[in-house]
C-alpha cells in the first residue's frame, strides 16, 4: 500500500514539479541558479530576498521558480544566521545593536531620528558586507559541488 501511494505521488506531483524545474535549464544554470538562491536567500536584511531574487533571475536569464523555490527552502538558514551576522558587525561598528534595540526604537520615533537611522544603516551595510565576505565563498563552493553531480544526473536519464 505504501509503494501504491508513493508512486502516485511521485507520478502526480514529484515528477511534474522536477519537470517544471528543469525547463530549459542545461546543469549549468541549474547549479548556478541553485547557488544563487542560497546567496540572496541569506542575505540579513529581512523582506528583500525575494525581491532581489526576481530580479537576479530577471537579469541573468535564470529559471524564476527554481531560484524561489530555493529562496524559501533557505529561510529559515537566513534567520539562523541574522543573529551571527549583525553580532559580528556590531563588533566592527562599536555599535551594540541587541542590547540597544529599544533606544534605537525610541530614538528613531523621537527628536534623535537622524542619528539613529545613521546607526542602523551603518550596522545593516556592515552585516550586509559580513554576509557577502562569508556567503559568496559558499555559494560559490555550492556551485562547484552541483554542477557535476547534476551533469551526472543529466546524464543518467
Amino acid at each position: 500500500m505504501k509503494n501504491a501511494s508513493g508512486s502516485i505521488f511521485n507520478r502526480k506531483i514529484t515528477d511534474p514539479l522536477i519537470k517544471f524545474l528543469r525547463q530549459g535549464l542545461t546543469p549549468e544554470m541549474m547549479s548556478r541558479t541553485i547557488a544563487s538562491g542560497l546567496f540572496i536567500g541569506t542575505i540579513p536584511i529581512p523582506g528583500t530576498s525575494t525581491l532581489l531574487c526576481t530580479a537576479l533571475s530577471l537579469g541573468f536569464r535564470m529559471n524564476l521558480a527554481l531560484i524561489q523555490l530555493v529562496n524559501y527552502l533557505v529561510f529559515p538558514l537566513q534567520l539562523l544566521l541574522f543573529v551571527p551576522f549583525y553580532n559580528i558587525a556590531s563588533r566592527i561598528t562599536g555599535q551594540a545593536f541587541f542590547s540597544k534595540i529599544t533606544e534605537i526604537t525610541e530614538q528613531l520615533t523621537g527628536k534623535n531620528w537622524l542619528e539613529a537611522s545613521t546607526d542602523l544603516l551603518l550596522l545593516m551595510g556592515t552585516s550586509v558586507l559580513v554576509w557577502m565576505l562569508i556567503m559568496f565563498p559558499v555559494s560559490l563552493l555550492m556551485y562547484f559541488i552541483l554542477k557535476p553531480a547534476l551533469t551526472r544526473l543529466k546524464g543518467l536519464q
